[in-house]
Order: C-alpha cells, then structure tokens, then sequence
C-alpha cells in the first residue's frame, strides 16, 4: 500500500516531505504514510460528493479537490511547523546565552552545554537530550540537531558552536534570531491595516447583498 501511494507523487515531493515531518521533533506522532493516505482518501470522497452537484458539479469537484490537496497539507504541517519555528527560536536564545557564559570559565564546550541542557526543559532541550542518548559525540548531536529543528538562515552556523570559534558564532546566531524578531514584530505591525481593509470591504459587501436582494424574501 505503501509503495503504491508514494508512486502517486514525485520523489521529489516525498523527500521534501520526510525533510518537514523529521523536523517537527521526536515527539511527533503524524506518520507520513498515514497523512498521505489520508489526504488521499478524503480527496477522493470530496471528489465524489461535489461531482453531484448538478450541472457544476466536475468544475467544483476539481477546483475544490485541488483547493484542499494544498490547504491539508498547509493545516496540518505547514502550520506546525511555523509555530514550532517561533518556539525553537525562543528556547535556543534562550540556551546559547547560558552556553555562551558558561564557556567563559570553562573550556570544556560540550561539558558546558551539557550541563546547560540539563538545567533547562524546553522543546529544543528535550530534542537536544533525546539526541544525546543516541550519539556519544557534540558534533553528531549538533548535525542531527539541525535536522529535527525548522531550518533557519543559521543552521549552519549550528553545526560550529563545538569548534574553537564558538563565542563568535554564538553571538552570530543571537543576533540573527534578534533581526527575525524585528523582522516578525514588522511584519506583524504591517499586517494590521490589510487585515482592518479586508474585513471592512467583506462586510461592505455583506451589506450591499442584504440590500439589493433583501427585498425580494421580504
């Protein structure tokens, strides 16, 4: 059933997927064979219940079955995963600034970030000690960390902070994650008119429909 589902979409496609499922976190419980199976199945009953509608009905079951195949994906993954995003960032501010002052009087990094990871319980420590009970090395953890977090402009610089240069791209990452909070708190800002608008122009319309077809069941 498995191989006959993933030969239904490119390879492409599917590793793109297996990319975004690994990284909602090892606490994720959504099977990437069950949510195509899904999507696959509810598509198909969509489909079949548009298709009576009289006279439109294969013009709305396509547009509709189409409409639904990208907003699934987007509710139930895409969606997670831009939460998780803003969660993952939060929690790593908020261990590489106790990592960074903690290697400032020991050289040992990954002792330091080991016990800083042991202090805190957030979501990207709990990833971060579920992978270190499966890999003896920094590096290792560090390199499936990146993997099972959302992909950011700096994962790479992730992949340093058990070199020799770590305070330099610590402060890097946290004054990255600084800019995308300026960036989001913008964008937020920004968003507000366009949202006042639409909703004003949907209930103009609203109210130009009770008036020119009110009077007709009145």
């Amino acid at each position: 059933m498995n191989s006959f589902i993933y030969m239904l979409y490119p390879k492409r496609y599917i590793n793109s997927l297996e990319k975004k499922f690994k990284r909602l976190g090892s606490s994720n419980k959504i099977d990437i064979n069950i949510f195509l199976i899904t999507r696959l199945i509810l598509e198909f009953i969509l489909f079949i219940l548009l298709l009576l509608i009289p006279v439109y009905g294969l013009i709305l079951s396509i547009l509709f079955t189409v409409l639904f195949h990208f907003l699934y994906e987007d509710l139930i993954l895409n969606n997670r995963l831009i939460k998780r995003e803003k969660i993952i960032l939060d929690s790593l501010r908020e261990v590489l600034e106790l990592y960074l002052l903690g290697i400032k009087y020991n050289q040992d990094n990954y002792l330091v970030f080991k016990r800083v990871v042991g202090e805190l319980d957030n979501d990207l420590t709990k990833e971060i000690k579920y992978l270190m009970k499966r890999y003896n090395s920094f590096e290792e953890v560090l390199s499936n960390l990146v993997t099972m977090i959302p992909e950011y402009e700096f994962s790479d610089d992730i992949l340093m902070l058990s070199g020799k240069e770590t305070s330099k791209y610590v402060n890097k990452i946290l004054e990255t994650i600084d800019g995308i909070d300026k960036a989001n708190q913008n964008r937020i800002v920004s968003m507000i008119p366009v949202k006042i608008i639409s909703i004003s122009i949907l209930f103009l319309c609203l109210v130009l429909l009770i008036i020119l077809l009110g009077p007709k069941y009145l």
